[in-house]
């Protein structure tokens, strides 16, 4: 009898992994979780190998492994068939996609197969390190990035980005966004959103996301098709983007003293059991459960967003260097004063990307591998919905206010060094603000899709809400619902200009 197609966490044998890896090795195993051992649709294990001491034994791989991650499929049956798109793509992604692109910060994938008709599959995956993310929890228990994460973030995704504008023709035509939503779906989940959510979020900021959707299909559905088109991760925050070291313990939110965990644990899951009931709701419809998204086709063409006009080129077309910090100022004058806390001013000088201190915590940051990871939600689409989604998901406002023009620059100055002469020649930075505003609506308006059933204990609950109200904040920070937004936006960086030219 041959070996099978797929293995679970108590099935996975020596003989399996040294079948896929191709390689006469591997002598014993053993499989420890990462973390709670599962990521959004699938459980995911770090296995130690013992290779035999065999000198003749044939290793066909670069180097002999001592250890591998591997993902599995979701074990219930329900989550399997409502995630099947999800996996399937991801598959796809290590085959087709992740060949071309070729980056050292997407991890080498020695094996990838999932079954659609047993809906069960396995990836194999370098092992990166282990995982530290210094950012620390915000009081509700999410973690956070610091400014000098962040920065490399953008960098990384700017490169990511830029390679793939290089090989777009390359790259399947039919990878469409999986679960957005089209504006009637959010419009009639709004409202079980809003009862489930008023209690804790208050007016002011339910009116946010209200606006929200009022903007969606005005403003970002009716735009998004004409910004610049790349690959799209799709759920670019922390916890998909890894910082790692070789050694050491793995950085877990246990060893954080006094925090409630429960928060992050019950928003994952929220989101998952969420995206589950909907595809069940579907398929008793009888509508396709494959088609999880409405098109997003890129079209080979790159058009001026409407809000920018005949406006002058800010930054002209070459690389913007130095520092912003003088732009974010001007950011801040543009938004109006933001309520200041204890320490407030400390901590941004501190965070301010120039400063000496922050040029060694750079250096340091530098220094970790750096991991673009969980490619089950990859598309074709506004590429700058990345950026836009990382610095909603995964920043402190605090630390995102006082850095992120700088972090637009990173990903700008990446990208279009990574893109060479397929960098959009009307790509500058006044229009890079404009789609990541823009893209900031449906950023927020995730939430309003996969946490309208949202359902917990009372500490959960209002941990949640607390992280809704901070993703929220940035719709106001960057002017997402004002129509003059982007015309304000860009005198403000037309007028600094000069002082980015190389």
């Amino acid at each position: 009898m041959g070996l099978p197609e797929t293995v679970m966490d108590q099935t996975v044998t020596p003989e399996w992994l040294n079948a896929k890896l191709g390689i006469t090795t591997i002598e014993s195993i053993n499989i420890q979780p990462i973390g709670d051992k599962r990521g959004f649709t699938d459980m995911v294990y770090r296995i130690h190998l013992t290779h035999k001491n065999d000198s003749n034994a044939i290793r066909l791989t670069e180097r002999q492994l001592d250890t591998i991650v591997m993902k599995v499929a979701d074990a219930s049956i329900g989550h399997r068939t409502a995630f099947e798109p999800l996996h399937s793509r991801e598959v796809r992604f290590y085959r087709e996609i992740a060949p071309l692109l070729n980056l050292d910060t997407i991890p080498k994938c020695y094996h990838a197969y999932f079954d659609k008709d047993k809906l069960r599959g396995n990836i194999l995956l370098e092992d990166a390190g282990r995982p530290i993310h210094k950012g620390g929890l915000q009081r509700d228990g999410f973690e956070t990035v610091t400014a000098s994460q962040a920065k490399r973030t953008m960098t990384e995704l700017g490169r990511l980005h830029g390679t793939s504008l290089t090989r777009m023709s390359e790259i399947p035509t039919d990878m469409l966004r999986p679960l957005e939503r089209d504006s009637e779906e959010i419009r009639k989940a709004f409202p079980v959103f809003a009862r489930t959510w008023r209690p804790l979020l208050g007016e002011e900021v339910l009116g946010r996301y209200e606006r929200a959707v009022d903007a969606y299909e005005t403003k970002w559905l009716a735009q998004k098709d004409g910004f610049v088109q790349g690959l799209v991760h799709g759920d670019y925050r922390l916890g998909n983007v890894i910082f790692c070291r070789e050694e050491g313990p793995e950085y877990t939110s246990q060893d954080q003293v006094g925090q409630d965990l429960d928060a992050a644990n019950s928003f994952d899951e929220g989101i998952k059991a969420s995206v589950a009931q909907r595809h069940l709701a579907k398929e008793r419809l009888g509508e396709d459960a494959g088609q999880l998204s409405q098109s997003a086709t890129f079209n080979g063409s790159v058009k001026e967003p409407a809000a920018v006009g005949t406006l002058e080129s800010a930054g002209g077309n070459a690389p913007v260097t130095g520092n912003s910090s003088l732009l974010s100022e001007k950011l801040h004058e543009i938004n109006g004063n933001y309520p200041s806390k204890s320490g407030d001013a400390g901590i941004r000088a501190q965070q301010n990307l120039g400063s000496a201190a922050s040029s060694k915590l750079e250096d340091e940051v530098s220094k970790l591998r750096f991991r673009h990871v969980d490619w089950q939600t990859v598309s074709r689409g506004p590429a700058l919905f990345d950026v836009a989604y990382f610095l909603a998901m995964s920043m402190h406002s605090d630390t995102r206010r006082a850095c992120e023009f700088d972090l637009v620059y990173a990903w700008y100055t990446a990208c279009r060094e990574a893109a060479g002469p397929h960098f959009p020649a009307d790509l500058n930075i006044a229009r890079c603000v404009h789609e990541i505003g823009m893209a900031c609506i449906a950023v927020v308006l995730v939430s309003v899709t996969t946490l309208d059933k949202f359902q917990a204990s009372e500490v959960p609950m209002r941990a949640v809400a607390e992280k809704l109200k901070i993703v929220s904040e940035i719709l106001i920070d960057w002017r997402s619902l004002d129509e003059q937004c982007s015309l304000s936006l860009s005198l403000v960086l037309r007028t600094q200009a000069n002082r980015y030219k190389p």
